[in-house]
């Protein structure tokens, strides 16, 4: 048997919320520098602002800073927090690279964004039992691109909604069994 954790759903979805929440690591394989990319390119190419919480810490966090200050992104680097569900609760995207965080955002009703830079993270995203519920990106502009493609509300909806469905599914009692 193979779980890939487990998580304790409200009874209800949360209403989707404003912004982002980056969970993770600070490093090259996580992502962020190409979740920073693509916020960049949505305030350059459509003038949208998406405010990011950066939870987490790690070697490229003066990097990341440097870019968010030099592009003009809204980005508030929090540090290792020892509680992320409530800014998952508050956010309408999830920058996640771990499936239990995937399923703890969805959980919250937050809609997750992924990205991958090689085939095994490919593969690790998309074999996952939860990839139909996530947006699965390879660079900056497909991020960019799903986060557009979010905007529109009945869109986002359904996804939030089928998402949560899912995580609630995923408890630890079945876990357990």
């Amino acid at each position: 048997h193979v779980t890939h954790g487990g998580v304790d759903a409200p009874p209800q979805r949360p209403p989707l919320a404003d912004g982002a929440v980056f969970a993770g690591r600070i490093e090259r394989d996580t992502g962020l520098m190409d979740y920073l990319e693509a916020l960049r390119l949505l305030r350059q190419e459509h003038g949208l602002s998406v405010p990011l919480q950066v939870l987490g810490d790690g070697s490229l966090r003066r990097q990341a800073s440097d870019f968010c200050a030099q592009n003009g992104l809204t980005v508030e680097f929090l540090g290792s927090v020892s509680d992320v569900m409530p800014y998952l609760r508050d956010a309408r995207f999830a920058f996640c690279s771990g499936l239990l965080s995937m399923l703890e955002a969805m959980a919250c009703g937050a809609l997750v964004v992924a990205t991958y830079d090689n085939p095994l993270k490919e593969d690790y995203l998309r074999l996952s039992p939860g990839a139909a519920h996530i947006g699965i990106c390879d660079r900056p502009a497909a991020i960019r691109d799903e986060l557009l493609s979010l905007r529109d509300p009945d869109v986002a909806e359904a996804r939030a909604q089928a998402a949560f469905d899912y995580a609630a599914t995923q408890t630890w009692r079945a876990v357990a069994e």
